[in-house]
């Protein structure tokens, strides 16, 4: 595991998410009631970033087809997809803010980012 400053997800007020490069992965760093959580910022079903999502709660929701994710663990809450995200472990020292991310990226999709469905 690599620890990646993210220092500027400080900014982020409760509600908030941003996405952040951490190595081989894009991260998405969400704030909620004062808590900062990270997942990979791409969905498992269409493989579309999640950024440019809603964040509600604990839950986000894909822009493209609506697939809700925990971004407490990374479990799917809803279809179409039918698997969770990565999630990742954010470290807050109090003066500085890192996430834990593999050295290398896992090959997760053997299909190959097709859109899945039941």
């Amino acid at each position: 595991m690599i620890r990646v400053p993210v220092d500027k997800a400080r900014q982020l007020e409760d509600g908030q998410m941003a996405p952040f490069p951490c190595g081989e992965f894009q991260v998405l760093i969400c704030r909620v009631h004062g808590k900062l959580y990270a997942v990979e910022n791409l969905c498992s079903h269409a493989k579309t970033p999640l950024d440019g999502g809603k964040l509600e709660e604990y839950r986000v929701t894909c822009p493209l087809h609506g697939a809700k994710f925990d971004v407490r663990d990374g479990c799917h809450q809803s279809p179409p997809a039918f698997t969770g995200i990565i999630s990742f472990e954010v470290e807050d020292s109090g003066d500085a803010i890192s996430v834990l991310v593999p050295e290398k990226k896992p090959v997760v999709d053997p299909l190959g980012g097709l859109i899945r469905t039941r």
